[in-house]
């Protein structure tokens, strides 16, 4: 063999090993669930943009996302190890913590309230005082529906005066549009949203203004996977923030990544909803802070929101319910 043959053939050698050691690295991701709280929203959208620029795998994760049937679900999901990951509101988390799951918040999301009064244009509802006389439509078992009574005495609202209809979810927003209900409760940069596209609408008014608040959607895991894959779990987050980062710069692209892995997907509503998020995803206390930073009053305010509204049956202290150590630093 010739002295230049013996050289290609170890430059091709080399070239191989250099594709399998990548493939190697790449391979050793360790898999991951994502159980989202919902069928993806636009707030959702940051997620399937670094699946699809592969900043999860180039951070340690192979990261699978699945989509959820509201927080309970998901909790159920995460706490029986279903799913590695999950995204439901950290304020009903924080309920299942008191009623013994193991589980722990380690980054924040939704962490200002996008919950409020929601009726079509022309209801006469443009300030708190306004939905006495009036019918809402509800359901008992919405966080939102349990909160009331602090909005009410927050904003000098006569819950007695208000009507109420029990409804299921399917027909609430239909209900509304159709002109049986006067108003709901709900999102402002999702139900809100929705409704606007079909009836104009009045300007939501917010629980969060009147001084209620708790943290909403967040991502949380086991107890015992925070004890035991740290590292993929710094990882998930480094890649998480970054793609949050990008996505808000660019909204456009990153629903693209969503509607790809969600075909049929309403590509305009998500636009809209990732756009209005950011106002959402930061309190008066973590503000100027990076994605997903918590902070101990923003937990002690919703953890007493909670036992004010919800049973709970231990004595649960922020400390148990909440870490930014999985963060990235700096």
């Amino acid at each position: 063999m010739t002295t230049m043959k013996r050289r290609t053939m170890l430059g091709g050698s080399l070239v191989a090993a250099a594709g399998l050691g990548a493939g190697g690295a790449r391979a050793q991701a360790q898999p991951a669930t994502l159980r989202l709280d919902w069928t993806p929203s636009g707030y959702h959208a940051p997620y399937f943009y670094g699946v699809a620029k592969g900043y999860y795998k180039d951070a340690g994760v192979d990261l699978q996302i699945f989509d959820g049937k509201g927080s309970l679900s998901t909790l159920t999901a995460v706490s029986e190890g279903a799913d590695t990951i999950g995204i439901a509101s950290l304020a009903t988390m924080s309920l299942g913590v008191s009623q013994g799951r193991q589980l722990v918040a380690i980054g924040g999301m939704i962490q200002t309230m996008p919950d409020g009064i929601i009726s079509l244009q022309g209801s006469g509802i443009t300030k708190p005082k306004d939905i006495e006389g009036k019918t809402w439509g509800y359901n008992p078992d919405d966080y939102s529906t349990k909160l009331f009574p602090a909005f009410a005495a927050a904003a000098g609202i006569d819950e007695s005066k208000v009507k109420k209809i029990q409804l299921s979810h399917a027909v609430v927003h239909t209900s509304l549009l159709a002109g049986k209900i006067d108003f709901m409760i709900g999102w402002e940069f999702t139900d809100a949203l929705r409704i606007a596209r079909q009836k104009p609408i009045e300007p939501p008014i917010k629980y969060a203004d009147y001084g209620v608040n708790m943290l909403g959607g967040g991502i949380f895991l086991h107890k015992k996977t925070a004890t035991e894959k740290a590292q993929l779990l710094k990882g998930f987050l480094a890649a998480t923030t970054k793609s949050f980062d990008e996505a808000l710069k660019n909204p456009g692209v990153a629903v693209e990544a969503l509607v790809a892995a969600r075909p049929g997907a309403d590509k305009d509503l998500l636009l809209e909803q990732l756009k209005r998020t950011p106002p959402y995803l930061h309190t008066k206390a973590t503000a100027g802070k990076p994605f997903g930073y918590m902070a101990a009053e923003d937990w002690e305010g919703t953890l007493k929101f909670m036992k004010q509204a919800f049973e709970f049956k231990t004595d649960v202290k922020a400390s148990d319910v909440y870490t930014n150590d999985f963060l990235p630093k700096g």
